[in-house]
């Protein structure tokens, strides 16, 4: 009786092949996972931050301490008002200070760092929050100046904080680091605005729910 069997080459004809489609689409299962881990991550970032803010607000009156976004003042004053007024409302593994500010690390392990940027005119609100989808890249750029080039619309995500301390979005980052407010836009404007300056796309992203739509620039 004959028994049927591979050759080897025919064996390694058939690894060629698996290795070639494994190749083709490892790295779009790969890039389809990222984007649900950066979407579902943000979404909490986001809901988590805003409720923290409205908490803080209700349990102490108001969240004061608005001199805290103006440049002069110190990694320690924020670093005390941040665990006056965030802390008891936000679950972190991490907080510390930095060069200029101060990083969070969250218990999925995202981040964020918190900033002024250096050079902004004396009484001036200048505060960013980068926000890490990973919190290593905190660690790489926690001590950098200017947290608006360290955005890259895939791990990490800029967002202005205006008055109040609460993650506004609806700017226009120019160049030179300035912003803008907008206050008539469409859906259009936002993604030629994400093309161009990869600052604004977390504006879009909040458009769109945190999703990253098939026509999202910078992925």
């Amino acid at each position: 009786m004959k028994r049927g069997a591979f050759t080897l080459a025919e064996v390694l004809i058939t690894l060629g092949i698996i290795g070639v489609v494994a190749a083709m689409t490892l790295p779009g299962l790969i890039s389809k996972y990222d984007k649900k881990v950066a979407t579902t991550r943000l979404k909490k970032f986001y809901t988590s931050y805003l409720q923290a803010i409205s908490l803080s607000d209700f349990e102490n009156s108001s969240v004061e301490g608005a001199d805290i976004l103006l440049s002069g003042s110190s990694p320690e004053q924020m670093l005390s008002w941040y665990n006056r007024y965030l802390q008891p409302y936000l679950k972190t593994v991490k907080v510390a200070k930095t060069a200029l500010g101060i990083e969070v690390k969250f218990l999925d392990g995202s981040g964020m760092l918190i900033s002024k940027d250096e050079g902004c005119a004396a009484g001036t609100a200048c505060t960013h929050i980068l926000y890490c989808v990973d919190f290593k890249y905190c660690e790489e750029y926690k001590d950098k100046n200017r947290l608006y080039n360290h955005a890259d619309g895939k791990n990490t995500f800029l967002f202005y904080s205006g008055i109040n301390f609460v993650p506004a979005v609806l700017y226009e980052y120019e160049d030179n680091g300035s912003v803008t407010s907008i206050s008539n836009f469409n859906r259009e404007d936002v993604v030629k605005a994400c093309k161009n300056h990869v600052r604004n796309c977390t504006r879009l992203l909040l458009i769109d729910n945190w999703e990253f739509k098939d026509d999202y620039p910078r992925w």
